[in-house]
């Protein structure tokens, strides 16, 4: 029978392998951990955000000063309440008309309760009123020559009120057809 050798298997270390120094351990504890790189990483991109915010807004001020300003939009303006006059609090207003004389003419909204209406401005009191039909909305008041021109909501459809007080409705196109207000212009004497 042949012996078969055994032989233990050397565990010798190769000839570089030198011992740790202590040189290598403290590179080794301070070398920075996968933690410690996770913690900067927010801190940079908040760093980051932080001046493109500051270049943007250096920027920003920069061309606004280049371009100017308009001096009518940086106006700013003041109201004072010089007087108060009674008014019906139930008006639903939504055309208010001054007509000299201490005179309003005054168009109020809501179904079922829109009206012209004239109406004395020392004393609030309406002194004289056309109810509408109750499916109309009245809107949008304007005086041309001697008669009040007053919209209605959603319905292509104006009433013309003369200023004995005779009121009496047309039936125009209107564009866009829902009203909100008109206008009219004394060069054009159109609406």
């Amino acid at each position: 029978m042949t012996s078969k050798s055994l032989r233990k298997k050397s565990s010798k270390r190769s000839s570089n392998s030198n011992p740790p120094s202590s040189q290598d351990n403290s590179m080794a504890l301070s070398a920075p951990s996968f933690y410690s790189n996770y913690r900067i990483v927010p801190l940079l991109i908040s760093a980051v955000m932080f001046v493109f915010v500051l270049i943007t807004l250096t920027i920003s001020s920069k061309m606004s000063n280049v371009i100017g300003s308009d001096p009518n939009t940086d106006r700013i303006y003041s109201v004072e309440v010089v007087n108060e006059f009674p008014h019906d609090p139930s008006a639903f207003t939504q055309g208010l008309l001054y007509a000299g004389n201490d005179t309003l003419f005054e168009s109020t909204g809501l179904n079922g309760h829109s009206s012209v209406r004239r109406v004395a401005l020392s004393t609030g009191k309406v002194e004289a009123i056309h109810r509408m039909p109750r499916s109309y909305f009245g809107e949008g008041l304007t005086l041309l020559g001697d008669r009040l021109r007053c919209s209605i909501l959603k319905c292509k459809t104006v009433g013309d009120w003369q200023l004995t007080g005779k009121f009496y409705l047309e039936v125009m196109e209107l564009r866009p057809c829902i009203t909100w207000t008109l206008r009219h212009s004394k060069l054009s004497r159109s609406i």
